[in-house]
Formats: structure tokens, sequence, C-alpha cells
């Protein structure tokens, strides 16, 4: 995955630097056509890297994010472990 952020940061200087960051930006989001740009085979590969491998590259890091976040932590498994242990535990009375 690391491989593809390189490439997809190489393509989009290359795009930037013969047409402008702004260009650059329009053509990875499928603003603006890449053949009608005039930008050649770096517009025609950063816009085939915008549509099949950028929404790819962001759903795997978003999903990493989720997962780690929804994993409980080991102190709330020991909070939830107590808790359950305390409801189970018979009541003694001050008698």
């Amino acid at each position: 995955m690391i491989l593809f952020v390189f490439v997809g940061l190489g393509l989009f200087v290359w795009v930037t630097v013969l047409g402008g960051v702004a260009i650059a930006f329009n053509i990875l989001t499928q603003h603006e056509s890449p053949i009608r740009s005039g930008l050649g085979p770096a517009g025609m590969l950063l816009s085939s890297f915008g549509f099949f491998v950028a929404p790819a590259i962001i759903g795997a890091l978003v999903g990493a994010v989720y997962v780690s976040a929804s994993q409980p932590s080991p102190r709330s498994i020991g909070k939830r472990m107590e808790h359950i242990e305390s409801k189970l535990r018979p009541r003694q009375s001050g008698r």
C-alpha cells in the first residue's frame, strides 16, 4: 500500500509540474478530463490512479481506523469483568 501512495504522489507531482496543482487535483478527483487538459500520459495515469487506486486506499485506511477504534482495550475489558463479577457475587447482609 505504501508503494501505491508513493506512485500516486509521484504522478501528482508530475502533473503539478506540467499543469499546476489545481489541474492535478481536478484530474485526480475526476473533475477535469485528462484528455482535455493536454497533459498526455501524465494526466491519463493520474486520472486512472484517482479512479481505481485512491478510493481503495482511502477505504483501507478508514477500515483500519475503524477496526482499531472498535477493539476494546485491556483496561475496559478488566473494568467490565470486575463489574460482572460484582453483580454475580452473592450479596452479604450486614447481620
